[in-house]
This record gives structure tokens, sequence and C-alpha cells, in this order.
């Protein structure tokens, strides 16, 4: 029933967190509808490994996953719980029992080899920064999980467009 939207403010950057996080209630926005290219299969067990915001398509999943009924898990990866997204809605999900968070400043950083611990049948999601991916990818792979079911999604800028007071 709503959009719920999170950008990092980046004051160094090209000029679209800035303008995002600029704007007040009641300004008006042009989105397109949702495209997704990152599905979850449902008919399988799920373990999503984020890093980072790459918790965002995570959380839809682990939404619709929760919704039918299935099994899964959601393994979440942060340097600092001040630095995080999200954590007081995953506080509050009712799939927050599916939650595992890794904040490598407590000291309880994700032990990828045993999370990524293979199990038939099982799909493993991946999205965050390209070293975290690759860490969670080759763990699953020394695991024995098959390559059809090792899914990522890298997140790339689209092309930005010029605003007008955003130099």
């Amino acid at each position: 029933s709503f959009y719920q939207i999170a950008v990092q403010r980046e004051d160094d950057g090209q000029g679209g967190s800035r303008a995002m996080h600029d704007l007040q209630i009641g300004d008006p926005i042009t989105f397109s509808a949702p495209k997704n290219n990152f599905r979850v299969k449902t008919d399988a067990p799920a373990v999503l490994l984020a890093g980072g915001i790459g918790v965002t398509p995570m959380i839809a999943m682990a939404h619709r996953l929760h919704r039918i009924g299935a099994d899964f898990a959601l393994h979440y990866s942060i340097h600092s719980r001040a630095e995080a997204g999200f954590l007081d809605d995953l506080a509050t999900v009712p799939w927050a029992k599916h939650v595992h968070l890794h904040v490598t400043n407590d000291g309880t950083r994700a032990d990828l080899a045993a999370i990524t611990e293979y199990s038939p049948g099982a799909h493993i999601y991946t999205c965050g920064p390209d070293a975290y991916m690759t860490a969670v990818l080759d763990a699953a792979t020394a695991n024995g999980f098959p390559e059809g079911d090792r899914h990522l999604e890298y997140f790339t800028a689209p092309e930005q467009p010029e605003y007008e007071n955003y130099p």
C-alpha cells in the first residue's frame, strides 16, 4: 500500500541523493512501476544474504516468503549499527525470528562457510558490495550449491538526470 525509499545522502555525489533528502511531504515525484530482475523461488528453501544496503531486495523477498509460509533465513551483514538501514523495521516484522544480524563492530561478523552450508533443493540469494557477494558465492560454491541455485544482484547506478538545483 506504500513505497518505502531508503537513500543515503552523499554530499559529494552527483546530486540525486541530495535531491531525495530535500524532498518535503507533498512534493510530487515521478517513478515507474517496480521491476524485478531478481526473483526468489517460492517453492524452495531460501538463504538470503545481504551486505549493507543490499538488504533492500531481501526485505521484499522475505515479506513474500513469509506471506506464503516458505522456509527462509535472512542474514544481514553490516559494519556498524549506526550505518545500517532498516534495523527498526527488521526488529518488528512478523518474520523477525528469521533475521540474523551480523555486525562487524560488535564482533558478530557472518561465518559465511557455516551460513552457506548446502541443503539439497535450497537456493541462496545475495546482494551487496561486490567483495561481499564474491565471498558469499565462493562459500556457497565450496559448500556444494549448484550454479543454478546461487543468485545475486548487482546494484548499478542508473544514468543520472540533471537536477536543477544540484550541479
